[in-house]
């Protein structure tokens, strides 16, 4: 590491393709106006996002895109304040790094709360995920404290401008996504980007974070309308999946699992797209690919991104409700006049650039030292880590019904385990994770805990003492679940709601 850094990019290391390449078009655009770069991840304690089993963020490229950049990835949060007065400026990059969970599950880090008094702090299109911002009165609070002391922001949708103007004097822009602001063909160059995706003949490409029956059955009527025999797929690289190639009498679909040079290369080459990805949407747009993105205003992984990207260059109409993709009747508006759409995307793109430029400049305007001043803020924030501390304290000398020292098994993943799994990680012994719901299991969720069956777990504790704390506030489910683990044997078990009133967290 240098001692002074132009830029630290705030960001988040994951295994999935889009994220990987907003974070890296970011840092991109700012080195080729000749700015020395400091790439700033997810605190390891956080553990949030990335498989347990492959710890390494670049193993999803081919080769390493970084070029003279470096990276910094601090064990804990609060080791964060040994690089607050490094650079001059701290962005945060884009994709969902202010959404309420992950804002808790990381200690608010990407609020830059670590960083020096003097520093210039600002977001580059980042996004709450949805339109209205989740967290409690308590989060809501904490965000307001910390985005008043940003000096420009700028969000990804415009949604989230009234989010933040509603909770901190500061103004918002709204920008396009960092992958837009590098074009086709600087992407081609850097990735070295082939024309035929390793096979012969024309294909239909998709990608799907979440794949179902009902899609594949869409992808198939989707060949039989263009009349092209095979779709080579891509499924979330951050998931393993159990799809096989399928193979009928005049079609094949293949699932494939590339890097992310590959990921881009299908699309780049694909005769059409069909998603449910925003990024996938937006590299289709990159690209000048028809497509269509499968999606729904109930999905959790954020509608208003999609709607409002796709409202602003005319085409809503390559959204299909998954509700609906079976009945959908496929139309003759698979060509896109993509003349029409860059007219709109260079505007966006010219708007968002001038913003960004405005800023380092504004930036570059502010006298710092390169001896940064004392963080004061983040005194008051260590003060209230020692209070903190000493409140965990407190509380496990005082609880009579949950034995600290042996191990606990959580009973439900849902809003209650979002907000509270921070300081009950820090107290207890958490080995497992319940959930009635099968499409939680085997998912590993922050701080590396995995969520199961009831079953499954109960037979690793065979013959042992297990103690359940069961994350659900609605009483009736409370008793429900109570009533059903009697049957099941002799489980010491209490719910959150009286861990609460035991060790005096309320009054």
């Amino acid at each position: 590491m240098k001692l002074m850094y132009d830029i630290g990019i705030i960001y988040r290391s994951n295994h999935n393709y889009g994220a990987n390449l907003t974070h890296l078009s970011l840092c991109q655009f700012l080195k080729d106006i000749s700015k020395t770069i400091l790439m700033i991840d997810v605190p390891i304690e956080s553990k949030l996002y990335l498989p347990a089993d492959d710890p390494d963020p670049m193993s999803l490229f081919e080769e390493n895109p970084y070029k003279n950049v470096d990276f910094y990835r601090a064990r804990y949060y609060w080791d964060l304040v040994k690089i607050g007065g490094i650079c001059n400026i701290y962005i945060v990059s884009s994709d969902q790094l202010w959404r309420s969970y992950f804002l808790k599950a990381t200690n608010y880090y990407s609020l830059l709360d670590w960083t020096d008094d003097d520093r210039f702090r600002m977001s580059y299109a980042t996004s709450f995920g949805v339109e209205c911002f989740e967290g409690t009165v308590e989060d809501t609070h904490e965000l307001s404290v910390r985005l008043s002391r940003f000096n420009s922001i700028s969000v990804r949708e415009s949604s989230g401008i009234g989010i933040v103007e509603s909770i901190c004097k500061n103004k918002a822009e709204w920008v396009a996504d960092p992958v837009f602001l590098l074009d086709r063909y600087q992407y081609i160059d850097m990735f070295a980007l082939h024309d035929n995706n390793g096979s012969n003949g024309v294909f239909i490409g998709a990608y799907f974070l979440d794949m179902t029956d009902d899609k594949i059955e869409f992808i198939k009527n989707i060949i039989k309308y263009l009349r092209i025999n095979r779709c080579e797929t891509i499924l979330d690289a951050m998931q393993n999946h159990e799809f096989n190639d399928i193979q009928g009498d005049d079609f094949a679909i293949n699932f494939i699992k590339p890097k992310v040079e590959g990921w881009l290369t299908m699309i780049k080459n694909c005769e059409f797209l069909v998603t449910d990805s925003f990024h996938g949407t937006c590299f289709a747009i990159i690209f000048r690919k028809p497509f269509y993105v499968v999606f729904s205003e109930s999905n959790s992984r954020g509608y208003a991104r999609i709607r409002e990207m796709l409202g602003r260059l005319g085409l809503t109409d390559r959204i299909i409700s998954d509700e609906v993709i079976l009945s959908y009747g496929i139309k003759e508006c698979m060509k896109i006049d993509y003349d029409s759409v860059e007219v709109k995307l260079s505007e966006f793109i010219k708007h968002s650039k001038k913003w960004l430029n405005r800023c380092l400049k504004k930036a570059e305007e502010i006298n710092m030292s390169a001896l940064s001043s004392r963080n004061c803020f983040q005194l008051k924030l260590l003060d209230e880590k020692i209070v903190y501390k000493d409140r965990l304290k407190s509380i496990k000398e005082n609880c009579t019904i949950i034995n600290f020292e042996k191990p606990v098994v959580l009973w439900g993943a849902g809003n209650c385990f979002r907000d509270n799994i921070k300081w009950l990680v820090d107290i207890m012994r958490i080995e497992y994770v319940v959930d009635i719901n099968p499409n939680k299991w085997s998912k590993n969720y922050i701080f590396g805990l995995i969520c199961d069956s009831w079953e499954n777990i109960k037979q690793n504790y065979m013959n042992q003492e297990m103690q359940v704390l069961i994350l659900i506030l609605d009483e009736k489910s409370v008793c429900e679940i109570k009533e059903f683990l009697a049957g099941e044997g002799d489980f010491s078990c209490a719910s959150y709601r009286e861990l609460v009133e035991n060790t005096l967290l309320v009054e």
